[in-house]
């Protein structure tokens, strides 16, 4: 199947991985129109300059969603847009209505008018249960945002059950890649060798799962070609881990020393020391797997970020953080 001329919506689509898979729909010459939060810079997705539309609404408004989105059918719709990703202290009221009370106003203003839903998970609803993770185990968030994530995958299935609206869930385990913000995990690491910038981390023996983006973005046009995987939950995720200190080191091989100062970051409350996943279903049901090995994925990345300083859209703030 493909999504050429399908009706595509994204929501999230100027972050990470929605902008990855917007830039992955317009290469396949789906309609792609995106739903985006009031003020955000969209001048990246207008430079790919085969859009549909950029409808603009906070999520939170539920009179505003049901105006923009009345009478509109989308084929498929990619729901990635939330707070609290890469916020361990995100506000549980904001991380509540955003997350949960914006994803139950996308369905309600919708109502059905869609003949598929991928609605985005985390790894982290698992908390920690016995490695691999698999999507029989009941959820067991143990932050803000992993619990909030989990209550909208509730109404999701629910959803599905009462109203037979054909909604699936992807989790992702820790994806990484070019275009990713820096000041989360890889790109940190990846930046702290480029610059020579010192870099406080924990102990870095806390195992994780990373899946490269393109992987991500692949499993998500995979769903949307399989309408027979609606009601499920499906893990993508590479099925192995590395320490961080694993992860430091393949970074020195790629782009020389990094100068990590291990210990002086404490570990964060509830935090699972291992997070590996079983992709088995993504396997069987979308016909998907892994694809880039992490040290292609960091080579990768790295070259993307290199481009960016030379570029300058990559710079240090007052602080001497690296911001882009």
């Amino acid at each position: 199947m493909s999504l050429a001329g399908c009706r595509c919506l994204v929501t999230g689509a100027t972050g990470f991985i929605g902008f990855n898979l917007v830039r992955s729909l317009v290469k396949e010459s789906a309609e792609v129109s995106c739903l985006v939060e009031p003020n955000v810079d969209t001048s990246r997705l207008v430079s790919l300059g085969a859009l549909s539309e950029i409808y603009v609404a906070d999520l939170t408004d539920e009179r505003a969603v049901r105006r923009i989105l009345s009478g509109k059918k989308p084929s498929v719709v990619f729901h990635l847009a939330a707070v609290g990703t890469t916020d361990p202290a995100i506000d549980a009221v904001l991380a509540v209505k955003v997350n949960v009370e914006g994803t139950i106003n996308l369905l309600l203003a919708l109502d059905g008018s869609f003949d598929f839903f991928v609605n985005t998970g985390t790894c982290h609803e698992y908390g920690s249960a016995p490695i691999p993770y698999r999507e029989s185990l009941p959820p067991a968030p143990a932050s803000v945002y992993a619990a909030s994530k989990t209550a909208a995958w509730h109404f999701c299935n629910l959803f599905f059950n009462t109203k037979g609206w054909p909604i699936a869930t992807l989790r992702l385990f820790t994806v990484y890649g070019p275009c990713q913000s820096p000041k989360t995990l890889v790109p940190s690491v990846i930046l702290s060798a480029l610059t020579e910038q010192e870099l406080p981390m924990t102990s870095g023996d806390q195992v994780r799962d990373f899946v490269f983006v393109e992987d991500v973005v692949e499993g998500f046009l995979l769903a949307a070609k399989n309408p027979g995987c609606a009601g499920k939950t499906i893990n993508l995720c590479c099925g192995h881990g590395a320490s961080l200190r694993e992860l430091v080191s393949k970074v020195e091989a790629l782009v020389g020393q990094v100068p990590i100062k291990f210990g002086t970051l404490p570990h964060r409350q509830g935090e699972a020391s291992q997070i590996i996943g079983d992709n088995s279903l993504a396997r069987q049901l979308l016909g998907w797997e892994p694809k880039v090995t992490l040290e292609k994925g960091l080579a990768l990345t790295a070259e993307w970020f290199r481009e960016a300083i030379r570029e300058g859209t990559i710079h240090r703030d007052s602080s001497g953080a690296m911001n882009g």
